[in-house]
């Protein structure tokens, strides 16, 4: 309960998907259904959504379809510095080019 006050009464913009319910998408049915309701919460009160832990194909393709707004994980990269963004950016399989985030 306390948690999900804070969506109603602090300046939020954005939300998580924790990693540990990322890890089993799409096989583990509970993990579809908690990212899935995540995101349609964060749709319905105008947030922005971070899916962490990102390392399938598959679970972006859920994710992306569901409408998630960022993706991180070892998939895209490893932590780098800002200067090194644009070069990764040229260098994504034309896969995750053709996503619009």
């Amino acid at each position: 309960y306390s948690c999900l006050s804070s969506l109603k009464n602090l300046p939020i913009h954005r939300l998580k998907i924790d990693q540990s319910f990322v890890k089993n998408i799409p096989h583990d049915n509970n993990d579809c259904a908690i990212a899935a309701a995540i995101l349609a919460l964060a749709q319905k009160l105008n947030l922005q959504v971070t899916a962490e832990g990102i390392e399938t194909y598959d679970q972006i393709d859920f994710l992306s379809n569901l409408g998630c707004d960022e993706l991180q994980g070892y998939l895209l990269s490893k932590p780098v510095g800002p200067e090194q963004i644009p070069y990764l950016i040229k260098k994504l399989p034309g896969r995750l080019k053709a996503l619009k985030f």
